[in-house]
């Protein structure tokens, strides 16, 4: 920060230098004042800079008629190339009124009075020059329609103080310029977004139809940074500062019905657009959010089908394109617009298919449309344009419906085996009460003494049925534990420990039921005398 801020020391003293050498000369001078300084967004890269005027006054010397302005940034300016080459950044002599404003353009009216609006040339990246400008005294120059690659700057994070953008001024013939170097605007972060609620697990093999799956706030980062796009030339008064995403319009001269300069000169191609990113839900998901939002102090967003396109309404808020895109309709430019969008998902739950994908959906918010052009363009790059600042955040899952059971005692050794029962009580009597019917694998993984490999059962267990086995036939020779994960809510276990039925000297056996233990890979396996399977289980019977 410290390096910038000598650049612009320079950048003052340069142009201060280079007018005082000429003052000697002529005691016609003007001095540069900020009109309107504007808070700018730091996401913004066609951010409204606050006008410079130019109160000019003193005796014009003898053959000084004309003189050329330079006028240049610490950042790009971003002002719209015209089909003529030229910039929309405007010079204004004398404040012309609406009807009395008058430029070279394509359609000259018939009589052709004083040429009072003029339009830059870009020389640099960050400079615009107006050419020929007429000298007369008193005089009031204007400035406007200067746009900015704000986010350049760098975003002011916390309780920072904003960066700024600074205009300095320069002629290159022979007066003094007082003050040439203005603050014209303040770089502060315009859009802020958060979850509030929600961050729902739902899970494969439960459908759903439009269930709540998160809240999301979009806040408004200072009062003036979600603006409407008004209509255009309504706005051809010098010096005025609607909250809207257009500067100044060149007005209509008297007796033509042409606009005098290229046509909408200074006007934004639609007003403040958010875009709501989903980039990872998964397949198989319907997201859904609301056609219109309203904040509390009366703000209004509304959802549309383009990020970039004229302003068109969806017709319905299912999201394509994992995207959804609101405009500002209504601003309330004293107040901080909050909007909060409650999402819904739907999907039809097939574990069988893999349907929906399980997976993780992260959702991020940033202004729209989003661009990677950073300097000045034509009418193909829209205005306004942000670069994407957003972070994404986890807002809801899908994970697999599954019961994890532990056998805590399986044997085949010393003449003992154990039978194993798995039962897939998804099918049951309760009607709409009741469970979803189910149908999927189990994994098998032994722990102890002559433990074999995990496995998989062959077939998928049918609802209503049970998967039976021995050790013996499974993990023969061994001795200890076994954990089977099964892909389907509602499984039971049954293990029945025995030495063998009805020979002489035999008959020892035990029977037990498996643990229905929390999935792990929802809930951490802690020591907890209280742990009970939650989630995808489907039910504990608090074991």
């Amino acid at each position: 920060m410290a390096d910038f801020r000598k650049k612009m020391l320079v950048l003052a003293s340069l142009a201060v230098i280079g007018a005082a050498s000429a003052s000697a000369q002529t005691n016609f001078n003007c001095t540069a004042a900020v009109a309107n300084p504007l808070q700018m967004r730091a996401e913004g890269l066609t951010e409204p800079a606050g006008d410079v005027v130019l109160n000019c006054s003193g005796t014009v010397p003898t053959g000084l008629s004309q003189f050329n302005l330079t006028v240049s940034l610490n950042t790009a300016i971003t002002s719209r190339i015209q089909a003529s080459g030229l910039s929309e950044a405007t010079l204004l002599v004398g404040e012309p009124a609406p009807g009395s404003q008058f430029s070279v353009g394509p359609v000259a009216p018939a009589t052709t009075p004083a040429q009072n609006v003029y339009y830059g040339t870009q020389t640099a990246a960050n400079q615009v020059t107006f050419l020929g400008i007429p000298v007369s005294s008193p005089v009031v120059y204007r400035i406007t329609n200067i746009r900015a690659n704000a986010n350049a700057l760098g975003v002011a994070t916390g309780i920072s103080l904003p960066n700024n953008v600074v205009e300095n001024v320069s002629s290159s013939t022979g007066f003094l310029i007082q003050n040439p170097t203005q603050v014209v605007g303040a770089v502060q972060r315009g859009l802020l977004a958060a979850v509030v609620s929600g961050s729902a697990n739902f899970l494969q093999c439960a459908s759903q139809s439009g269930a709540s799956a998160f809240g999301l706030t979009i806040t408004e980062g200072f009062g003036t940074a979600f603006k409407v796009r008004e209509t255009p030339g309504q706005q051809n008064t010098p010096g005025f500062t609607p909250n809207t995403e257009s500067m100044f319009e060149v007005g209509v001269p008297a007796g033509t019905t042409t606009p005098s300069a290229f046509g909408a000169v200074g006007a934004a191609d639609f007003g403040t657009r958010f875009q709501v990113n989903f980039p990872s839900v998964p397949t198989g998901v319907t997201v859904t959010v609301p056609l219109t939002l309203t904040a509390p102090d009366g703000a209004v967003a509304q959802l549309v089908t383009s990020a970039t396109g004229p302003i068109a309404l969806a017709a319905s808020g299912t999201v394509t394109g994992n995207v959804a895109v609101y405009e500002i309709t209504t601003a309330e430019p004293f107040a901080i617009d909050v909007f909060t969008i409650g999402t819904t998902v739907s999907f039809t739950g097939n574990p069988s298919a893999n349907s929906p994908n399980l997976g993780v959906s992260s959702t991020s918010v940033s202004f729209a449309p989003t661009s990677t052009v950073t300097v000045a363009s034509n009418s193909t790059v829209p205005i306004p344009r942000f670069a994407d600042t957003s972070s994404p955040i986890d807002t809801f899952s899908v994970s697999a419906c599954s019961t994890t059971l532990l056998f805590p005692f399986v044997s085949n050794i010393a003449g003992f085996d154990t039978g194993i029962a798995i039962s897939n009580t998804s099918t049951d009597p309760f009607g709409t009460k009741g469970a979803l019917p189910q149908s999927g694998t189990c994994k098998l993984t032994f722990y102890g003494s002559g433990a074999p490999a995990a496995f998989t059962t062959a077939a998928a267990v049918a609802s209503g049925t049970s998967y039976t086995t021995l050790a013996s036939t499974v993990a023969p020779g061994f001795q200890g534990y076994m954990f089977a994960q099964c892909a389907f809510q509602f499984a039971h276990g049954f293990a029945f420990i025995t030495d063998g039925f009805g020979g002489p000297g035999r008959g020892l056996s035990q029977g037990y039921l498996a643990l229905v233990i929390p999935d792990p890979t929802q809930f951490s396996r802690v020591p907890s005398p209280g742990s009970s399977a939650l989630g995808n289980s489907g039910e504990a019977l608090f074991q």
